[in-house]
């Protein structure tokens, strides 16, 4: 799967998260997912990685996105829904 597929999946499950907890802000390829400037807190990243990692299970693609693999990187996968996607990718 290519990296903007992949970013449509994720912009469209933070902008579920988002509506879900009333907010009329839109997330893009650039939305942060955690830090000072994220539009979700530290649960909606938790929910947004448990939704995409069911996404892709559902097409038969295994994710760990909370793995250590992830975690220890220099740069973040986190840091951006664009970062995420390439991760993912990857």
């Amino acid at each position: 799967m290519i990296k903007t597929e992949i970013s449509k999946r994720i912009v469209n499950i933070v902008n579920d998260y988002l509506q879900s907890e009333g907010s009329a802000l839109k997330a893009n390829e650039q939305t942060s997912l955690f830090g000072s400037d994220s539009l979700i807190d530290s649960m909606g990243l938790v929910y947004v990685l448990v939704q995409v990692e069911g996404q892709f299970l559902e097409d038969g693609i295994v994710l760990s996105l909370m793995s250590e693999i992830a975690m220890s990187r220099r740069r973040s996968p986190f840091k951006t829904i664009s970062t995420l996607s390439e991760f993912i990718e990857e």
